[in-house]
């Protein structure tokens, strides 16, 4: 509780919510829990609880991490002996957490020409069918970005901003900067605000006063009315990927930069990744896509050989 305070205070919301999130689930398992319980037995049955119920890996990952943060807290406070600690490795016969990694979906530049071209009437669908595009064209800029994007942050034919997820974190306060294309200028030029002062938001998503709380909540509202006219907009084009924000920001890393031999580190830099290592997540879907066409390839030599 007092670890989600100070999240509170720091204004880090959504992880705040995502500590209450493990908070609830763990005393739903395993109320008035002492720190001298929570051994690698009592982990790996937390864990296969919450997978036997449906949960995914990703989420039990998340819900131990929280446990674990806390629990070096509780180390480094002298409130748990060392040796009790039960994470580590599964060979030392500590709690072993499992690592999730998702699939990183990727569109082919041709959908992401059906998705430019239909024809869409509803103005609500038309916004955010254009903010997905926006974050396409942007570099696959995260959507609260996106939404916290003012004015100002325009310069000279360049987008510059701090990403809202790592703003409070990375000491390194050095600002992304992200090419303004011309379908990005004419998404802002059909969509932005009528007066353009240097403070206020281009788009029409947040407006001044609001509270950090009110923000968040705005912004996965508006997340999920994304995903929800896009999740709508793939099935009519025939696209059977799941339209998401996330697959924006994959569609830009993979199907532009990797496919055009971009280095590794500028596509970081570009995407606004500290390092390397989130990257190469998506590394592995052009992999993946290079096998599909190689395997085509060969499937077609093959016939005509027979």
């Amino acid at each position: 509780k007092e670890y989600i305070d100070n999240l509170m205070k720091q204004e880090q919301i959504g992880t705040a919510k995502s500590y209450i999130t493990a908070q609830k689930s763990i005393q739903t398992y395993a109320l008035n829990l002492a720190l001298k319980e929570i051994i690698p037995q009592f982990l790996y049955a937390f864990e296969k609880q919450m997978l036997d119920k449906g949960r995914s890996i990703s989420t039990v990952s998340i819900y131990l991490r929280s446990l674990r943060t806390i629990m070096n807290i509780a180390k480094e406070k002298g409130l748990l002996a060392p040796f009790l600690y039960p994470f580590g490795s599964r060979m030392k016969k500590k709690y072993e957490e499992p690592i999730a990694r998702n699939i990183k979906k990727a569109l082919e530049i041709e959908d992401i020409r059906k998705i430019k071209k239909v024809e869409i009437i509803e103005e609500d669908a038309d916004f955010t069918r254009n903010i997905w595009l926006f974050s396409f064209y942007c570099n696959g800029m995260n959507i609260a970005d996106i939404c916290k994007m003012k004015h100002h942050n325009i310069d000279d034919g360049f987008i510059y901003f701090f990403r809202a997820k790592t703003i409070r974190t990375e000491r390194d306060k050095t600002p992304i900067e992200v090419y303004l294309s011309e379908p990005a200028e004419k998404i802002i030029s059909k969509w932005s605000s009528l007066t353009g002062k240097p403070n206020d938001y281009i788009f029409p998503v947040l407006k001044p006063g609001l509270s950090v709380e009110e923000e968040h909540c705005l912004i996965c509202n508006f997340t999920r009315s994304i995903n929800h006219y896009m999740k709508k907009l793939a099935a009519g084009l025939g696209i059977k990927s799941n339209l998401t924000t996330y697959v924006a920001s994959h569609s830009y890393a993979t199907s532009v930069c990797m496919a055009n031999e971009v280095s590794m580190d500028n596509v970081a830099k570009m995407l606004g990744h500290s390092d390397t290592k989130m990257t190469r997540h998506y590394a592995r879907v052009l992999d993946k896509s290079i096998m599909r066409d190689m395997t085509s390839i060969n499937a077609k030599f093959s016939i005509q050989e027979t």
